[in-house]
C-alpha cells in the first residue's frame, strides 16, 4: 500500500515502480500494488482519493502472506497527533483481518522535502503502535544516509545529487531510479531479516 512513488507515477516519461523491482528480486509473482498518488496514512489526495486505511479491504480479499506499506511524503502536512492516530488506526484495522508480517518502508522521497523530519515522526507513531510482527525499513534515517540526495533531476543536471534517477518533475523515479530504490530496499530487507 503506498503513494505515487510506490505505485510508479506516469508523470513525464513513463511509469516506474520501485516495488516492482523488489517483487521481481524476491520472486513474488502474485502481488498487488495498491498505490494511489497523493495519498498516505493521513493524506487523501486533497479529497480525491482514499487514505491507506480505506484500502485495507481491497487487499484482504486476496489473503496476503505479507503486507508492505510505505510512509508517504504526502503526509507532511499532518500534525504528529494526526499522523500517529492515522497510523494507529491503520494497524488496528489491518490486524482485525490479518496477523501476518508487515514491512513498513520509510519515506521514499528526495531529502529536499523535509522527508527526514516526516520519517522521524512516522517512527514515533510506529513506536506507539508497538507491533511485534512489523519490520521498519528506514530510508531517510538509514544508518548509511538517505539514498536520494540533492537537487538534481533529469532536466536539471547542474543540481547536486541524483540527476539520473528522478524524472523531470524532480519527485518521481525514472526507470533507473526505480531500479536504484529497489536495490536499496532489497538490501535493507535482507539485512533486517537475516
Amino acid at each position: 500500500i503506498g503513494d505515487s512513488l510506490m505505485g510508479g507515477s506516469s508523470a513525464g516519461e513513463g511509469s516506474y515502480s520501485w516495488i516492482k523491482g523488489v517483487t521481481d528480486f524476491f520472486g513474488w509473482h502474485n502481488w498487488l500494488n495498491n498505490s494511489y498518488g497523493g495519498t498516505g496514512f493521513w493524506a487523501d489526495g486533497q479529497g480525491g482519493s482514499i487514505i491507506y486505511e480505506g484500502r485495507i479491504t481491497d487487499i484482504m480479499e486476496f489473503s496476503p502472506d505479507l503486507i508492505i506499506v510505505q510512509c508517504s511524503v504526502n503526509d507532511l502536512q499532518a500534525t504528529q497527533t494526526e499522523l500517529s492516530d492515522a497510523i494507529s488506526s491503520w494497524f488496528t484495522a489491518v490486524r482485525s483481518f490479518y496477523d501476518g508480517h508487515i514491512i513498513v518502508s520509510g519515506v521514499v522521497a528526495s531529502d529536499t522535502v523535509n522527508s527526514l523530519d516526516l520519517e522521524n515522526r512516522c517512527i514515533v507513531a510506529l513506536d506507539l503502535v508497538d507491533d511485534s510482527n512489523m519490520t521498519f525499513i528506514p530510508v531517510q534515517t538509514d544508518p548509511m544516509g538517505t539514498p536520494i540526495k540533492g537537487t538534481g533531476y533529469v532536466g536539471n543536471e547542474s543540481g547536486d545529487g541524483p540527476a539520473d534517477i528522478l524524472k523531470g518533475d524532480s519527485t518521481h523515479f525514472n526507470k533507473y531510479g526505480a531500479v536504484f530504490m529497489a536495490m536499496f530496499w532489497v538490501q535493507r530487507v535482507i539485512e533486517k531479516i537475516s
